[in-house]
């Protein structure tokens, strides 16, 4: 696996994509670099940094349109059911998915103590290992599909080559300097109320690319208005791309269905994200490998996580794999 730091000699294509991505704010005009963090982003860090404790449950719905990896057959659909649940202890995230899907079909992974967790029901064996951090803050988590409850802040970690399977924190997405950073070379549209921005992010297969924020209305349904506190502020992000730095479309987030979430002081958050894989060279419209669709059926913040929640503990017949030693072998 490739990092930003050590990677092979670039070609003269890729050094001008990386001099465009430098050059992107002074070549699109209308965009300014060092501006004040957009108030819609500003909204979004205070929703984050509100979070000392979370529970998150969504359905997952996928659709793949061409094969993954050789021997993967498609197309097919499937849906799955992700669960999180997250406090300063650690965080602990179960999924199931449709095994049509050719996916890795039941994890539960919780990461608390030092310890870093993985249970594959299917095997009935449980990993322990020290957590892979590979890069600062991030630790790589093995699932088919990211967190949606930090999709909304994904330009703020690289998920490229250096840790294409990393998962932020609470504690990751709360940090002042994530922010600062961000911020201190963010490209902002000018004005009082900013359509977009964007930010270099990182490198994927050696190639530079950035992430361009849509910023727009966040409307929650009326009855959702009149049980919950006033929702601050009307707009947030309702979209997201990953460009290349030629400006090729390599995925599209797109962020709906606004609703307020007790306990965040009227802040709103998207219940529904469609995330769209586009197939490199080809019209987004007109190729897209990959669908997935998050439906967040409960988001609760604030409340108490129990310790037993974090813990995966699956029982005294399982195999135990624990830092490269078999401890206990399946009967």
């Amino acid at each position: 696996m490739k990092s930003v730091i050590d990677f092979e000699p670039m070609s003269p294509r890729k050094v001008a994509l990386v001099l465009l991505g430098l050059l992107m704010p002074m070549l699109m005009p209308g965009l300014a670099v060092g501006s004040e963090l957009p108030q819609e982003l500003r909204d979004l860090r205070d929703f984050y940094r509100g979070l000392e404790s979370v529970y998150l449950k969504t359905k997952v719905e996928i659709s793949i349109r061409a094969p993954l990896y050789e021997g993967h057959s498609a197309p097919v659909e499937g849906a799955g059911v992700i669960e999180h649940w997250e406090n300063e202890q650690g965080f602990r995230t179960r999924a199931s998915f449709d095994p049509r899907l050719q996916l890795v079909s039941n994890l539960d992974i919780a990461m608390s103590e030092g310890d870093f967790r993985i249970y594959d029901p299917a095997a009935d064996l449980l990993a322990i290992e020290e957590p892979e951090h590979l890069v600062d803050g991030l630790v790589s988590v093995p699932l088919p599909t990211p967190n949606p409850l930090y999709l909304p802040a994904l330009f703020l970690a690289p998920g490229d080559d250096a840790c294409p399977a990393c998962q932020m924190s609470l504690d990751y997405v709360s940090e002042t300097s994530r922010w600062q950073a961000a911020h201190a070379d963010m490209a902002v549209d000018e004005g009082a109320s900013p359509s977009t921005a964007e930010r270099f992010i990182g490198y994927r297969e050696g190639d530079p690319y950035r992430m361009r924020i849509h910023f727009g209305p966040t409307k929650p349904p009326k009855p959702a208005l009149a049980r919950s506190v006033a929702p601050i502020g009307s707009r947030g992000i309702v979209r997201m791309e990953r460009l290349r730095a030629d400006g090729e479309v390599l995925a599209t987030y797109v962020f709906s269905d606004f609703r307020p979430v007790n306990g965040a002081e009227g802040r709103l958050f998207p219940m529904r994200i469609q995330v769209a894989a586009h197939a490199p060279g080809e019209e987004p419209s007109r190729s897209t490998p990959v669908m997935t669709e998050y439906s967040i059926e409960a988001l609760e913040i604030n409340e108490p996580v129990a310790r037993s929640a974090l813990v995966v503990d699956p029982g005294k017949d399982t195999a135990v794999w624990s830092r490269g030693e078999l401890l206990v072998a399946a009967e």
